[in-house]
């Protein structure tokens, strides 16, 4: 009889759990044409631990901070750089997939970054703030797609330097037609899935889930450069290599 009960209890906490558990997506991908995607990768990769895990799109800094203090249970993704500065999270070392970085202008020229250059950095991408210091260029963060558009637009930064999760947007805000992207050396960067550390349990099967989506041709979030070849709103982009 205590055996039973003790299982039971069991039970019931773990069905808790399990309906309880929040995934927190970073907000620039609430309205984005791939967000479905990446509700279905980890709605997959959560089934093979019996957990159906809901969704939140909250602002970059906020999700993370409400991941890292418990009130969300784990981060879709983010760059090891930004998960290193949260000591209540736990890197899954499987990665999800990639993405790719570079500089967006209006003049091939400007995509030619030094210390003279003013480059506007979306508020969103986090792992900015790491590759300004350490190369040494005054980047300027702005809030939104359409306060950063308007200010290539009107010429208030030259450049921006931009994922290509946001990049689309950024171009399809703006009021011009032509822009250049000229892809960063290091320009293809994993991203890695994060969960709360009372979920350390899960680390070993998630990463187990991840790997076996990956061999069978699954990533949440897809890098090319041929999504800024061929934008939505029909915009020309040329993508220049150095």
């Amino acid at each position: 009889m205590k055996l039973l009960l003790i299982l039971t209890l069991l039970s019931i906490a773990f069905s808790s759990r399990a309906d309880n558990f929040t995934v927190n997506v970073v907000g620039v991908l609430k309205d984005d044409k791939d967000a479905p995607n990446v509700i279905q990768y980890y709605t997959d990769i959560y089934q093979t631990v019996d957990i159906k895990p809901s969704f939140t799109f909250y602002p970059s800094q906020r999700g993370l901070k409400m991941v890292d203090e418990g009130v969300l249970d784990a981060e879709a993704f983010r760059l090891n750089v930004v998960g290193e500065h949260f000591s209540e999270l736990v890197k899954i070392d499987e990665a999800i997939g990639h993405i790719q970085i570079g500089f967006i202008c209006l003049d091939k020229s400007d995509c030619v970054v030094d210390e003279t250059s003013v480059i506007g950095v979306l508020s969103s991408f986090r792992g900015a703030v790491d590759f300004c210091a350490e190369s040494n260029i005054k980047c300027h963060f702005i809030k939104s797609i359409n306060s950063i558009a308007k200010k290539l637009d009107t010429g208030l930064v030259d450049v921006i330097f931009v994922t290509d999760i946001e990049a689309e947007r950024i171009v399809c805000a703006s009021k011009l037609d032509s822009f250049q992207f000229t892809p960063s050396l290091d320009h293809k960067l994993p991203l890695y899935h994060y969960v709360n550390k009372r979920h350390l349990g899960l680390k070993d099967k998630l990463e187990k889930s991840i790997r076996d989506a990956k061999n069978s041709g699954k990533l949440a979030v897809h890098s090319s450069e041929d999504i800024l070849a061929n934008v939505s709103c029909g915009k020309r982009v040329t993508v220049i290599r150095r």
